[in-house]
């Protein structure tokens, strides 16, 4: 699914762009699913007979937000990150990351926590609409490169979605 059926371009092609203008060798996102597989879960959305969106969840504990999650009182051993979400630019605005990520929300009870840049503003408001609550003051610089091979450093912002509550 990674090579063969175009996950890795997916995610190179969907980051590549505004606001976040990265550039990822195909190595870094076979890891980063691989932890997803191993310490988590992965979806994909196909339409038109190919993968046109996907996200990644893993424990916060086996994340790059573990120090942060534990900094701010918060467990990463039972606190899930949903690390990534991306839709193909021409599927966008049909509802598929809203689904991806309601769907993946439906099979987790324990909080789950994520960052996005602080100038995605589309994202931020479909996670509000999930709710998510934005972690006011906590902020973290993110040094990757960019698509033009500099390596810049930008802001992202966290959102937490307290855990679902059962009635006993």
């Amino acid at each position: 699914v990674l090579s063969k059926e175009g996950l890795i371009d997916l995610y190179k092609s969907v980051f590549s762009g505004p606001p976040y203008n990265e550039m990822f060798t195909d190595k870094e996102v076979a890891d980063e699913f691989g932890n997803y597989l191993m310490n988590g879960f992965v979806s994909i959305f196909r339409k038109d007979g190919k993968i046109v969106g996907f996200e990644g969840t893993c424990r916060a504990s086996s994340s790059n937000v573990a120090d942060i999650v534990e900094k701010i009182g918060i467990n990463p051993q039972t606190t899930w990150y949903f690390g990534d979400l991306g839709v193909d630019i021409s599927y966008r605005r049909q509802g598929i990351g809203k689904k991806l990520t309601a769907r993946r929300l439906a099979s987790l009870t324990d909080p789950v926590i994520l960052r996005t840049n602080k100038d995605n503003f589309q994202a931020i408001n479909l996670y509000k609409s999930l709710g998510f609550q934005i972690l006011e003051g906590l902020k973290k610089p993110v040094e990757q490169t960019r698509v033009g091979g500099t390596v810049e450093e930008d802001e992202r912002i966290f959102l937490l979605k307290e855990g679902a509550k059962h009635d006993e």
